[in-house]
C-alpha cells in the first residue's frame, strides 16, 4: 500500500490539471459541435477524455525522468526532498517499469484517437526528456520548452475538433490562439523564476543567468505578447485571412479581453505579493476569483463564437 500511495505521488496530481488545457480549444468549438448528434457528441467527450489521459500519463512518466534525473540535488531541497523518488522510498527497477509502462499507455492511447494528436504527445514526449537531460540549464531556452509544451496541449485539443466529422476545414488552425497560450505559460514560467531566485532555497542550476531586472522586462513582455496574440486571435477573422481562426467576423470576441488583462494582472499580483509564484497550481485552483474569472472567459467566449458564427 505504501509502495502504491509513493508511486500515486510522483504524479504530482495537483500539476495534472493544465492537461485540462486540451478542454480549451473544444469549448471554443461549440458552433461545430453543438447541434450534432448524441453519439458524435458522446465520440467528441470520449475523445477528450482519452486525450487528457495521455497527456496525464505522458506528464507523469516526464515527472519521473525529472525527478530520477535531479534527485542528487534536490535531496537538500525542503519540498522537493520529500518526493518518493528523491527520497529513495521507490527502487531503480520499479522507477524504470513504471516509466515503461506510463510511456507506453500514452502513445497508444495517443494513436487510438488521431495521427496528428499522436505527433504532438510524441512532440511532448521528445521536447521534455531533453529539457530534463540539459536544456533546463539553458537561459531562457527553459521556460520556452516547457511553455512549448502548453501549446502542444491546446494543439492536441485543436486536433480532437480537426479530426471529427463535423470540422469545417475552411477555418484554420488557431495559430494565435496557440501563441497566447504559449506566451501565456511563460509569463506564468518567468513568474516562478523570479520566486525562486528571491528564495532562500536550493537553486535550479539556470537561475544564476537570471537577474531581477530581466526578469521583470520579460515578464512585461509575455504579458504584452499573450494580450497581443489575444487580441489577434478575436480579429483574426477579417483582419488575417489566411489565418482565419474560429472567430467571429465582427470582432464581439474582443469583449472577452478584460477577462484576459484581469486574470494575468491578479495573478501577477497574487504571485509577486505572495511569493507562491513557484507553485501556479496553488495559486490558481485556490483563489475562487480567479477561478470564476476563467470559467466566465470560457463560457462568454464560447457562447459568442456559437451565436455571432
Amino acid at each position: 500500500m505504501k509502495l502504491f500511495l509513493n508511486i500515486l505521488k510522483t504524479s504530482r496530481l495537483k500539476q495534472q490539471t493544465k492537461n485540462l488545457l486540451i478542454l480549451v480549444p473544444i469549448f471554443l468549438s461549440l458552433n461545430y459541435w453543438w447541434g450534432e448528434s448524441s453519439s458524435a457528441i458522446t465520440t467528441l467527450l470520449l475523445d477528450s477524455i482519452i486525450g487528457i489521459i495521455s497527456f496525464a500519463f505522458s506528464s507523469w512518466f516526464i515527472y519521473i525522468i525529472n525527478d530520477f534525473i535531479d534527485k542528487e540535488k534536490d535531496i537538500d531541497h525542503p519540498e522537493k526532498s520529500l518526493r518518493p523518488i528523491v527520497a529513495g522510498e521507490i527502487s531503480n527497477k520499479a522507477i524504470t517499469a513504471l516509466s515503461a509502462i506510463l510511456l507506453t499507455l500514452s502513445l497508444i492511447l495517443g494513436i487510438q484517437l488521431n495521427i496528428n494528436f499522436f505527433l504532438c504527445i510524441i512532440s511532448y514526449n521528445i521536447l521534455m526528456i531533453f529539457y530534463c537531460i540539459f536544456l533546463k540549464k539553458l537561459f531562457l531556452i527553459d521556460v520556452l520548452i516547457v511553455s512549448g509544451g502548453y501549446m502542444l496541449r491546446a494543439l492536441s485539443g485543436v486536433t480532437i475538433i480537426t479530426s471529427s466529422s463535423f470540422y469545417n476545414s475552411e477555418v484554420n488552425i488557431p495559430i494565435w490562439l496557440l501563441l497566447c497560450t504559449g506566451f501565456g505559460a511563460l509569463f506564468v514560467l518567468l513568474i516562478k523564476r523570479l520566486t525562486e531566485i528571491k528564495s532562500n532555497y536550493l537553486k535550479r542550476d539556470v537561475i544564476k543567468n537570471y537577474s531581477l531586472s530581466r526578469l521583470h522586462l520579460l515578464i512585461i513582455s509575455s504579458e504584452l505578447l499573450t494580450y497581443f496574440s489575444y487580441l489577434f486571435y478575436c480579429i483574426s477573422s477579417n483582419l488575417f485571412p489566411s489565418l482565419k481562426a474560429n472567430t467571429p467576423s465582427d470582432y464581439s470576441l474582443l469583449f472577452t479581453m478584460p477577462f484576459v488583462v484581469f486574470g494575468m494582472r491578479y495573478y501577477k499580483y497574487l504571485s509577486l505579493n505572495n511569493d507562491k509564484g513557484d507553485q501556479p497550481e496553488v495559486i490558481i485552483f485556490k483563489n475562487k476569483l480567479l477561478i470564476l474569472n476563467f470559467i466566465l472567459w470560457v463560457s462568454i467566449s464560447s457562447l459568442i463564437i456559437f451565436y455571432r458564427i
